[in-house]
């Protein structure tokens, strides 16, 4: 009985300990497993913002403002918030930029009796070879072929606290019966306003465009004013119709016709190449971008005012069932950037990408510096110049029209 139990002791004894090894082996190689797991998820662990070029960077008020000027040069964010400048208590108030009413983007809206405009731009037009008074150019859209009633303009001045008032003084119809049309559809209008002979000289901050003097507007376009540098203007500039228009747009190969295009009128003299975009392919987008940093090309962009649809790709089909809408846009893109820029070059040229405009010109016209034509020995156009090429109308001067 005695070697049983000392027996049984011992193996107790010899098994607690071969448990008391297995259990601290275990718990060494979980301390290990623990470590080498925390390293390794340390080691994986990334910012999202260091792969996908997220930028922190905290905007400021300045920086908004400057964004807006750029991307809608008809707002004035200058007094985004401003509230104080009227006619009187109850008389043409100053509209801020928060209480316009705001249209598709680039358009804001204004009533007038039973009219109601979609205002696209306002522009000074101070050209002394008009033989007129300086004037402000209002592109508008109105929601039927004949106004049924007159309009005036409120100017606004920095540092003025009041308006100054000017009836409009021209109702241009941009294009006058299109086929297919009819009186309810939008038809677009550029609108004058004589600026008052005692601010000729100053350019208006903005102007309100209301059916009665004393009106409260629900707009407030920034007048728009691009004065050639030292006085000089340049030669001329391309004004292309506005792409995403049509299906054509959106051809595979378009993008190197693009470049083609862009680099041909480059070498033909254009000094810059105004474009106005509703939707583009992405690789339509990078040539685009890589240009306009380089300072060659401006794209601008567009929408359709009103009630019209801009849902994109439907939009093709759209206009496609609605020829003469498109070619009110295409106008009113083509005098956008005609009054944005005529007092900078001298020349204009209104062309589509799949058009190039031809010259005819002496060997002298061709500088040897530049290789560019000489504006002032052209002719008038020739057909043969180039095979294939589809021909526009003749060179818009810009102290013409």
């Amino acid at each position: 009985m005695m070697e049983n139990s000392m027996l049984r002791s011992i193996f107790i004894f010899l098994l607690c300990v071969v448990l008391a090894t297995i259990f601290f082996f275990n718990m060494e190689h979980k301390n290990e497993t623990d470590s080498s797991t925390e390293r390794v998820f340390t080691e994986q662990v990334f910012h999202p913002q260091d792969y996908l070029g997220i930028d922190n960077t905290n905007i400021s008020n300045d920086v908004i403002a400057k964004k807006l000027f750029d991307s809608h040069p008809n707002l004035v964010p200058a007094r985004l918030t401003e509230y104080g400048p009227r006619q009187n208590d109850s008389c043409a108030l100053y509209v801020n930029m928060l209480d316009a009413n705001h249209n598709n983007i680039y358009w804001q809206e204004q009533r007038a009796g039973n009219d109601t405009y979609y205002l696209f731009g306002a522009y000074l037009d101070n050209r002394t070879t008009l033989n007129a008074d300086p004037a402000v150019r209002i592109i508008a859209m109105l929601d039927k072929r004949n106004r049924t009633q007159n309009l005036s303009c409120q100017f606004w001045y920095q540092k003025e606290r009041m308006p100054i008032i000017s009836a409009v003084s021209e109702y241009r119809q941009l294009w006058k019966n299109p086929s297919n049309s009819s009186e309810s559809d939008l038809h677009p209008f550029l609108l004058s306003c004589v600026v008052p002979k005692l601010n000729k000289s100053v350019v208006p901050e903005s102007v309100s465009l209301v059916g009665a003097p004393c009106q409260n507007a629900t707009n407030n376009l920034r007048v728009g004013y691009n004065g050639a540098p030292n006085g000089t203007k340049r030669g001329f500039a391309v004004c292309v119709t506005a792409l995403g228009l049509s299906l054509r747009s959106f051809l595979p190969v378009l993008p190197i016709r693009l470049i083609e295009w862009i680099e041909l009128n480059k070498i033909l003299g254009a000094e810059k190449i105004i474009f106005h975009e509703m939707q583009m392919h992405p690789n339509m987008t990078t040539v685009m971008e890589h240009y306009s940093n380089a300072g060659e090309v401006e794209v601008s962009g567009l929408s359709l005012p009103g009630y019209l649809t801009n849902v994109p790709d439907f939009i093709l089909s759209y206009l496609n069932t609605k020829p003469h809408i498109r070619t009110f846009i295409e106008d009113l893109a083509y005098n956008d950037c005609y009054y944005k820029y005529m007092h900078q070059f001298e020349f204009f040229v209104v062309l589509d990408i799949f058009k190039v405009r031809n010259f005819c010109f002496n060997r002298s016209s061709v500088t040897p510096t530049s290789n560019k034509i000489n504006l002032n020995e052209v002719t008038r156009p020739r057909e043969d110049i180039f095979i294939n090429t589809r021909v526009m109308g003749d060179i818009v001067k810009s102290n013409k029209i």
